[in-house]
């Protein structure tokens, strides 16, 4: 056997899920984006013309790089049947082993071997369970010693969560590249069992570690099987369910006796039901066509699942199939609840893909909450605010180019001309929860589409309710403008214009504020002319209020101010706009409606707001003024990661090149990289949380956006 360094690197992250690439070095140079299906190599299959045909078409296109291999009865049968069909020569096989053995396979076949506990499979409880585990992985340490390759190693729970909460995963996280779990079936009533399994396996096993369900997994379950942080499906029972007659569709399952006209036209299908009639499944060839045509389906579906974690629209395919079982739906619903702090670390903001919120699922998409964590923990009010403005949101996206707010913000104005100087906005939008006028443009507030009803339920009203709380309590505790050195205003109160769930929400969440709100009245429609003439009459009391109040000082327009608060936001600290942003700015637009800012000052560009995800980019001057900012002052606080070297070469950063990480990075998060000495050296994007970096064995962690 040639043994074939593996390595598995990942691209994305979102929640636990993640895409990556599984690169096989040596003769065959083999590299397979995941997550993939992994079909099985079924040797006395091959004496079936049409299945060497299928396989064989696999192969050639590249459809199929990878293939497991189970134990041959006869050991030279692998050999011959390599003999035999050149085009097996191509695959990279994963040859499984029972125990620290080496599997039999010809040496003129690239293969790596994947260990599989030789004990019994029967177990009466976790601590048995625990204890074969444990022991087989001892026997791995012990047979791997000295050895520099990397394995793959497989381990049965035999249904236990405790088994993989509470193993030592040492040797997996010092050598495997690749850990297969054989007890995840996604379709039992152990739903619980699994959440936790996926949570441990994510805690406790290092990130660049491939994931493998070596299960029994039909199509309809494979994006549930990814959202648990699974990179590959190995081929189970796929031979048992065409001999049982049961006919994968991407969606669902079901006998193929029963039905009497097949939904599919691949040729396999043509084979079984040349004419509208019910399939019998009266020869081998038949059973054979079933099984092609389900590993045709298989492969399909994770391709399609790529595509979407590429896209990043991974989450409307995974709440589609939700709709094809209970179970499927009622595991991602307790994955969400229960991984919902990994979500918030693992989900990138720096986006542009579209979002269908549908039901109530989509309520807890990683998206949502990232967003709705970070705008609690990092957004505050401008300097200039003293009343805070509640809007409903719109269809068009961002807001304020909707017909909708274009008439609240002139009667607006029609009431106070100079409102802009004194008040913020702050719009209310399920399943959201609240938007700042400052981060419209931001992914995913300017990205979502939603159903509208005009009726808010329970979930609805309750987060939006708890996060406007929770913004008005921050900035009436700070009490403070974010702008240096200026005093900050008190918040006056606030003032809701809104209408049906828009107003249940205010006023679930007025009753625990410690400022007035004042609800501009009761309307069907926020954009009636009655309900535009209340928001203006609102705005001229509030004008009149304002006669003889001393004002705080505004540093330039109320843009300038949303600036500095945008920058603030997205870095994740308070004063970073003040560093870029000294004095006045000067907006240029730019190509695709992205937006370039300026410090008059000195004429320098400091950062460009991309025009469809509302992400800053950040000049190297502005790099370099935050780091020195940094450093004379601890109030700003970066994300930082100590480099190794004086230099970095390429554009990444690996695991070798980290000294030092923060905990608190999040994917997506802006990285400031240094050398030991303190001299900046790089600004990035994280790939992969602070607090996971030093443990992977290869992989970016660290996507290099500029070089000082």
């Amino acid at each position: 056997m040639t043994s074939m360094p593996v390595a598995f690197n990942i691209d994305r992250m979102q929640a636990l899920g993640r895409s990556g690439v599984l690169r096989v070095s040596g003769t065959s140079g083999a590299r397979e984006k995941t997550p993939v299906f992994i079909p099985t190599l079924h040797v006395p299959l091959l004496a079936v013309s049409s299945y060497t045909r299928f396989l064989e078409q696999l192969v050639i296109s590249g459809k199929v790089k990878i293939a497991l291999v189970p134990p041959q009865p006869v050991p030279s049968a692998l050999a011959d049947a390599v003999e035999r069909h050149t085009f097996l020569g191509k695959l990279v096989l994963l040859a499984e082993s029972s125990g620290p053995a080496p599997p039999m396979v010809p040496p003129c076949v690239a293969s790596f071997p994947i260990h599989r506990s030789p004990y019994p499979s029967t177990v009466i409880d976790a601590v048995s369970a625990k204890g074969h585990v444990q022991r087989f992985l001892e026997s791995m340490k012990r047979s791997l010693a000295g050895t520099a390759d990397p394995v793959a190693v497989a381990i049965d729970d035999h249904g236990f969560a405790d088994v993989i909460e509470g193993f030592n995963p040492s040797v997996i996280n010092d050598k495997a590249w690749g850990l297969a779990i054989e007890d995840f079936d996604a379709s039992n009533y152990a739903v619980d069992i699994l959440v936790r399994k996926a949570i441990a396996l994510h805690d406790r096993v290092r990130l660049d570690a491939c994931r493998l369900a070596w299960t029994p997994a039909r199509p309809s379950q494979f994006s549930h099987l990814v959202a648990a942080g699974f990179d590959a499906v190995i081929e189970t029972g796929a031979l048992a369910d065409a001999s049982k007659g049961i006919y994968h569709l991407p969606e669902k399952s079901m006998r193929v006796q029963d039905l009497t006209d097949l939904p599919c036209s691949c040729p396999h299908c043509q084979h079984l039901a040349p004419a509208p009639c019910p399939v019998t499944l009266a020869t081998l060839e038949e059973r054979v066509a079933l099984y092609c045509h389900n590993t045709t389906v298989a492969l399909d579906e994770m391709a399609r699942i790529r595509q979407e974690l590429r896209l990043r629209t991974f989450r409307d395919h995974l709440e589609t199939r939700n709709h094809g079982s209970g179970l499927l739906a009622t595991f991602q619903r307790k994955l969400d609840a229960r991984a919902s702090a990994i979500a918030v670390s693992t989900t990138d903001l720096a986006a542009r893909a579209s979002l269908n919120f549908i039901g109530a699922d989509s309520y807890t998409r990683p998206e949502i909450l990232r967003f709705r964590s970070k705008v609690i923990n990092d957004f505050h009010f401008p300097g200039r605010t003293r009343w805070v403005v509640l809007l409903p949101c719109s269809a068009r996206k961002p807001y304020s180019d909707s017909p909708s707010h274009a008439r609240f913000l002139a009667a607006m104005s029609r009431g106070w001309k100079d409102w802009r100087r004194y008040c913020s906005e702050l719009i209310v939008t399920s399943p959201i929860g609240i938007v700042p006028r400052q981060l419209e443009r931001c992914f995913p507030a300017a990205h979502y589409d939603v159903p509208v009803t005009g009726y808010w339920d329970e979930q609805e009203l309750d987060f939006s309710a708890t996060m406007l709380q929770a913004i008005v309590h921050k900035h009436v505790a700070q009490g403070t403008s974010a702008a240096s050195g200026a005093s900050g205003a008190s918040l006056q109160g606030i003032i809701a214009h809104v209408d049906g769930g828009y107003s249940q929400a205010c006023e679930r969440a007025a009753k625990a504020l410690a400022v007035p709100v004042t609800f501009t009245g009761s309307f069907e429609s926020a954009t009636t002319r009655e309900a535009l003439d209340s928001l203006a009459d609102a705005m001229a009391t509030l004008a009149t209020g304002m006669e003889g109040i001393a004002t705080c000082k505004a540093r330039g327009s109320p843009q300038d101010e949303d600036t500095r608060v945008l920058v603030d936001y997205q870095l994740g600290t308070r004063g970073a706009g003040d560093v870029l942003f000294p004095g006045d700015i000067k907006m240029r637009p730019l190509q695709g409606n992205a937006i370039q800012a300026i410090d008059r000052g000195t004429g320098q560009p400091m950062i460009v707001i991309d025009g469809e995800s509302g992400h800053a980019t950040l000049d190297k001057l502005a790099i370099q003024r935050l780091w020195q900012a940094s450093l004379a002052d601890p109030s700003i606080k970066l994300k930082k990661v100590r480099f190794c070297d004086q230099a970095i070469a390429g554009s990444s950063v690996f695991p070798g090149g980290v000294d030092m990480a923060d905990d608190d990075i999040a994917v997506g998060d802006d990285v400031f990289i240094h050398a030991r000495d303190g001299r900046i050296l790089a600004h990035g994007t994280a790939i992969v949380p602070g607090r996971r970096m030093k443990e992977m064995h290869g992989g970016p962690v660290v996507a290099i956006s500029k070089k000082v």
